[in-house]
């Protein structure tokens, strides 16, 4: 069984936590609610969720710190959604900046428009780990590949040096 993306969604406003977390539980997501920043990010550090929902504006620990502390000293690539009653575009800007992955403004009249986010977002969370392992992958093949390569080397050297009376040419074309 495939185990469902953890959304935490972190807002001060009760209905807006309630309503979002009902709408994402019917598309299959596990999820995780907090009523302010401060317990947003407790839970986000016990529990590792695979994409936040953040408001912007919170009394206590606001969005933007949120952001900053996820996206530079938690966990730089979980996708960070912001959402914000306000149209401000410099809210959006500093956001963003801040570690958000995407700005969506509040009321969201067409949820689909909130999954269609969510799902972008997991899948380049997606790629960039894949990404991640494979150059991973790639560095450890290319060392293993070096190691080989030297040690055929040396055991070349070792026949060619106790080659009785022989002289060994190697060219270079």
């Amino acid at each position: 069984m495939i185990k469902q993306p953890t959304i935490l969604i972190i807002d001060d406003e009760k209905t807006i936590r309630d309503s979002f977390a009902m709408y994402l539980e019917d598309y299959g997501y596990q999820i995780r609610v907090a009523e302010n920043g401060r317990v947003g990010l407790e839970m986000f550090e016990q529990e590792h969720p695979d994409l936040v929902l953040v408001d912007l504006r919170m009394p206590e620990i606001g969005g933007i710190e949120v952001l900053s502390r996820i996206s530079k000293e938690l966990s730089p690539h979980t996708p960070l959604i912001v959402f914000s009653g306000t149209g401000n575009i410099t809210d959006a800007i500093i956001a963003l900046r801040s570690g958000a992955w995407d700005y969506v403004l509040k009321p969201v009249e067409d949820l689909s428009i909130l999954i269609y986010r969510i799902e972008e977002s997991l899948e380049k969370a997606r790629l960039i780990q894949e990404n991640q392992n494979f150059q991973e992958n790639l560095l450890q093949m290319v060392a293993e590949k070096t190691q080989e390569l030297t040690e055929s080397e040396k055991r070349f050297r070792t026949i060619a040096e106790n080659i009785p009376g022989g002289t060994l040419i190697v060219g270079t074309d």
